[in-house]
């Protein structure tokens, strides 16, 4: 969004691919490609209860598996404000000299799009190298990929959105 208007989908989507074609400032070369903020692009979700799952009445598009809508309480927890990028994984690849394949490569091009093509073990792997790399900051970090519950309560956001 600018200042006096709105973007498109597409035009969200072209700025950004320009923003990677002119090293994206908002990510910072020096700290692994992180967002270049005094939270390194995490945001504090708190402590508390919230009802997790679909409602029938509100959500007709819900998978059975969502269902019924239960509460879940959580401790507070901190989460990145964006996925991981290909930036901040090609950096983990290329220090723990993981292999990227050409299947990869073809769907990781730009350096700010959220990396795919990355299976559950590999992204443990990065969230335990990026630990060591906030403990040696002095930051005593411990980064783990969400569970669902905590991914669900921070997409919902304090307003309780069905989809966000």
């Amino acid at each position: 969004m600018t200042a006096d208007t709105v973007l498109t989908p597409k035009q969200r989507c072209d700025a950004g691919n320009a923003l990677n074609w002119v090293k994206d400032p908002r990510f910072d070369p020096g700290i692994w490609y992180l967002p270049n903020d005094e939270n390194l692009g995490f945001v504090d979700i708190p402590a508390g209860s919230f009802k997790m799952g679909s409602d029938k009445n509100r959500d007709s598009k819900a998978a059975d598996n969502e269902f019924p809508q239960h509460i879940v309480k959580l401790s507070s927890y901190a989460i990145g404000k964006y996925p991981v990028t290909v930036a901040q994984y090609r950096v983990f690849a290329e220090e723990t000299e993981r292999k990227l394949d050409e299947n990869w490569q073809k769907y990781n091009r730009y350096d700010n799009h959220p990396v795919v093509k990355v299976n559950w073990p590999d992204g443990m792997a990065y969230c335990k190298w990026m630990t060591g790399k906030m403990n040696n900051m002095g930051k005593a970090w411990i980064i783990t990929l969400p569970t669902e519950a905590q991914w669900e309560k921070a997409a919902r956001g304090n307003d309780a959105w069905i989809y966000p």
